[in-house]
């Protein structure tokens, strides 16, 4: 992202002095060197710290740039009192004590409490005889991820686990907010990267912290430093938000663009009326009558009737030539029975909604193998739609085309779902594409989850979805209305996909 590279880029210019000037009376940080020097021989001879072994020299390799005059050159154990970490020993754990830090209470670039283990007062009292971390002392994370630099910003007492690092340094000399800029700067980060060792469990050794190349600028200089880098990623800040909302849209538009055009499509914004087409008032007459018909034969079950349509129900104006009618009129109800024939069996599992098709078909299933939700008929043509979460909205046609390897035959009457299936057969007056589409509109969907009931499984219920008012076309235009969704759709998958 562009803010975390302007970050790194103004962290860098910081630290090579592009964003201050030195100013009279600045002293320079070689003054500094020395104060500091004195004051970690005054504490090893109070054997308050140990005496260390040398540093390595700094390579003119290792001077990557030239630095503004009173500024130096030094490693990072150089500028601090000493570096150590916690505990290598895993303590004894209590309920309630002493917060116990290891390395992800801080990785976040903060101190977090919220979540650590504790330690009885006596073995905090014990750990800290060896690392005492106090208000302005520096960690760093030196296991997993490390490099991970954290000011300490309070007086609570905790411990620290041997995958955090503990700087002590003099901040009198060094000001600390200055401090975690440096670390977290190109220049030290860089570092950490090549001298992190190991894969599974990455580590950086005290060794290599210590002879860390670092810059530092007379203490007047870094207040400055501090003062203009904190304006600058003030500006920053804003425009990682910026970004983060942008990225947000981008990763939802081509969904949104989805649901726009399938919103567009049932309410006849895609498509124009033509001469021929008729009207949906005969349709929904003709299918009455077909439905009448079947019931008579007993090739259908006759369902209650259904309330009539308000006009609060009607949430848009229809073109001319469409009507509004209740999704059960438009459906055929086969009914239940049990298999007495073997038969294949479609679980809410197999409906692969992703691809529109089926997917993960059991081989045909006997009638004394089959499941006891085995009870709804299903027939080639018609949509199948799951009504339990987390399947909920999951649906696809049963069409010959997209029958999955090895080929599974519904029988030429019909197949099987489970309970938790809706299955709908739209006859052949709407176009069974069409009627897909209008299930996977934002109206159809929004409906249905409004209608969800059930807490752990929330659940369509086959009665809500009949009265569901839909926006039905002549057949013509229902079919022109699915050759327009198919040449427009593929678009919003090219830009999801970002082809």
């Amino acid at each position: 992202m562009i803010a975390e590279k302007l970050k790194k880029s103004i962290l860098q210019a910081a630290i090579q002095g592009k964003l201050t000037q030195r100013e009279p009376g600045d002293g320079t940080a070689a003054e500094l060197l020395q104060k500091i020097a004195a004051e970690k021989d005054k504490l090893i001879k109070e054997k308050k710290i140990r005496k260390e072994k040398p540093l390595t020299a700094i390579t003119e390799e290792e001077k990557l740039f030239d630095l503004p005059e009173g500024w130096a050159w030094c490693k990072l154990g150089e500028i601090s009192l000493y570096i150590t970490d916690g505990t290598h020993l895993r303590p004894n754990y209590v309920s309630k004590g002493i917060p116990f830090l290891s390395v992800k209470d801080i990785s976040s670039g903060r101190l977090n409490f919220s979540n650590t283990k504790f330690v009885s007062r006596e073995t905090h009292d014990e750990l800290i005889q060896r690392c005492f971390p106090k208000k302005n002392d520096i960690l760093i994370t030196k296991v997993g991820t490390t490099g991970i630099p954290v000011l300490i910003d309070t007086d609570r007492e905790f411990s620290l686990f041997v995958s955090i690092a503990l700087i002590k340094y003099l901040d009198t000399e060094i000001f600390p907010q200055y401090f975690v800029y440096l670390l977290n700067s190109p220049l030290v980060q860089e570092q950490v990267s090549i001298h992190t060792r190991g894969v599974g469990n990455k580590n950086w050794v005290l060794k290599d912290i210590k002879n860390t190349v670092v810059i530092l600028p007379p203490l007047a200089e870094q207040q400055r430093i501090v003062a203009r880098v904190e304006e600058l990623l003030f500006q920053v800040d804003s425009l990682s938000k910026d970004e983060k909302k942008l990225d947000a849209l981008q990763s939802t538009m081509p969904e949104r663009l989805k649901a726009s055009l399938l919103q567009a499509a049932i309410q006849g914004k895609l498509t124009e009326r033509l001469p021929g087409d008729g009207n949906a008032e005969d349709l929904l007459a003709e299918i009455a009558a077909e439905k009448q018909r079947l019931i008579k034969a007993k090739k259908i079950k006759k369902e209650k009737p259904l309330p009539e349509i308000t006009e609060e129900e009607k949430p848009f104006n229809l073109p001319d030539g469409w009507e509004w009618c209740r999704l059960g009129e438009i459906t055929y109800n086969h009914g239940q029975k049990k298999p007495n024939v073997p038969f294949t069996y479609v679980d809410i599992s197999s409906v692969d909604n992703k691809h529109q098709k089926l997917g993960d078909l059991s081989n045909i299933i006997q009638p004394d193998k089959a499941p006891s939700r085995a009870r709804k008929i299903i027939k080639f043509g018609d949509v199948i739609y799951a009504t339990v979460r987390p399947y909920l909205h999951n649906m696809c046609i049963i069409d010959r085309n997209i029958i999955p390897e090895p080929i599974v035959i519904l029988a030429d009457e019909d197949g099987y779902c489970t309970s938790e299936i809706l299955p709908l057969d739209f006859g052949k007056h709407i176009y069974n594409k069409y009627a897909q589409i209008l299930l996977m509109s934002p109206e159809f969907l929004n409906y249905a989850n409004q209608c969800s009931y059930g807490v752990k499984m929330p659940r369509l219920g086959t009665k809500d979805a009949r009265i569901f008012t839909c926006p039905i076309p002549p057949l013509a235009e229902q079919q022109r209305i699915v050759q327009r969704l198919e040449e427009l759709l593929p678009l919003c998958e090219g830009i999801l996909s970002g082809k």
